[in-house]
């Protein structure tokens, strides 16, 4: 999977505009079981469709979601192997719940403090349920109270370089695909093609995108005409 929108996607419209994108991945916030209908009715076989929960996300909250079938659940700000394991757990009670088979829906673990890049290498072999790792430079710069993820070229700086590293090693180790971080900046197609083109040859399997403009680019980028 080369290409990953993030999307709110509130409106019908804003539904249309992400499934129609071509990315392979659509991650939603939580939203409701409509949500899930609309999409499966316009294109049945694609996209995935995974939903974006923090770590503090609760039973109840994991319930409805699981209970709408999406096809799987970004974990955001993980600190570790705790977190998934948790999520897992809670993930598990749901689809018993559900009349799901057990193992149906797999976790991306995003990676978006300090603490989740040192943590990051407990990943592998937390559980089954493990379908990725990504990472939030933006997130990631704020959490160490660096003023920006980027340099005035619009380059990462070294310490969310390093965070990526550990990412992709952490992934490899784990055996699963790594995907690289949003290029913030829907506007600058030339820089997000350069860092998507670099992802790739670094090994990355694939990069989000917070734009429906920016999947055409990743796309591209990785191989895949959308």
């Amino acid at each position: 999977m080369h290409s990953l929108l993030i999307t709110s996607a509130r409106t019908e419209r804003e539904m249309a505009e992400a499934t129609e994108s071509g990315a392979e991945i659509l991650i939603l916030d939580a939203p409701p079981v409509a949500a899930f209908a609309s999409v499966r009715v316009r294109r049945p076989q694609g996209p995935l469709l995974h939903v974006r929960v923090d770590a503090l996300a609760t039973a109840a909250e994991l319930g409805s979601i699981v209970a709408a079938a999406p096809d799987g659940i970004v974990l955001a700000g993980v600190e570790g192997r705790g977190d998934v394991l948790r999520l897992s757990a809670m993930i598990a009670a749901a689809e018993a719940i559900a009349g799901l088979p057990d193992g149906a829906i797999g976790v991306v673990a995003l990676i978006a403090t300090a603490g989740g890049v040192l943590g990051v290498g407990s990943l592998p072999d937390a559980t089954p349920r493990l379908q990725g790792i990504a990472w939030d430079a933006e997130a990631l710069a704020a959490s160490v109270g660096a003023g920006s993820p980027r340099d005035a070229d619009g380059r990462l700086i070294d310490l969310c370089r390093a965070a990526r590293s550990q990412c992709l090693f952490t992934a490899a180790a784990a055996g699963v695909p790594a995907f690289d971080t949003v290029y913030a900046n829907p506007t600058d197609g030339a820089v997000l093609e350069a860092e998507a083109i670099d992802a790739r040859q670094q090994g990355f399997a694939g990069k989000l995108a917070v734009s429906p403009d920016q999947v055409p680019v990743i796309n591209t980028a990785f191989g895949k005409i959308g």
